[in-house]
């Protein structure tokens, strides 16, 4: 009988895109119904363009209100906890909340990311930011742009949806409503993870 714990909202493997793969359409095929046939091909036509900056950024966008579309399951209140602020209700944007990296941060601590996409979606937030701040001495180029492009498909466009903050949520309310023991399953898994879910469970 196989009596390891799981847990629910442990970081899973993320999509995996060929590591040789480097063809604009074909990466951006890896999208699950995040994006429209037309938002795909603008990503792969201002690409195929040369105009880099405006490819990537454009990918940077959409990966990013995905990301915090699914991390917006864990309600409001949670997000609040999360960065100690007053005044947020249901009605809160939550772009007016987290920040881009807060929202990466908070995604990596949950698993909905694993370590390496989180690494690699930092990267590719700086690079998005720094070539669009007008303070770059030099221009985006076609391999950044592509790697850039790759890791939002590879770690957030390419999922059709994100079950671990809305499992993750629902223990909380759980703990909130019913009286649980030890031995419950949902409690044996959560003293297996790590210190976030504990502290904030």
């Amino acid at each position: 009988m196989n009596t390891e714990i799981t847990r629910p909202w442990a970081a899973k493997q993320n999509t995996e895109i060929a590591v040789n793969e480097t063809k604009i359409d074909k990466i951006v095929a890896f999208d699950r119904g995040n994006l429209s046939e037309k938002q795909q091909k603008q990503i792969v036509n201002a690409y195929q363009m040369e105009a880099y900056d405006m490819a990537a950024e454009y990918a940077w966008k959409k990966a990013i209100t995905k990301l915090r579309s699914s991390l917006e399951n864990l309600g409001m209140d949670f997000i609040a906890e999360f960065v100690q602020r007053d005044g947020i209700d249901e009605f809160t944007p939550i772009e007016n909340v987290l920040t881009e990296r807060a929202s990466i941060d908070l995604a990596e601590r949950l698993g909905v990311i694993n370590s390496t996409g989180a690494l690699k979606l930092r990267q590719s937030h700086e690079l998005v930011n720094h070539y669009l701040s007008g303070r770059a001495d030099g221009e985006l180029d076609a391999l950044e742009c592509l790697n850039i492009i790759k890791t939002c498909f590879q770690y957030i466009l390419s999922e059709e949806n994100v079950e671990v903050a809305v499992a993750f949520s629902e223990f909380r309310q759980r703990l909130l409503n019913t009286d649980v023991t030890l031995d419950d399953a949902d409690v044996k898994q959560v003293l297996g993870s790590p210190l976030f879910y504990i502290r904030t469970c």
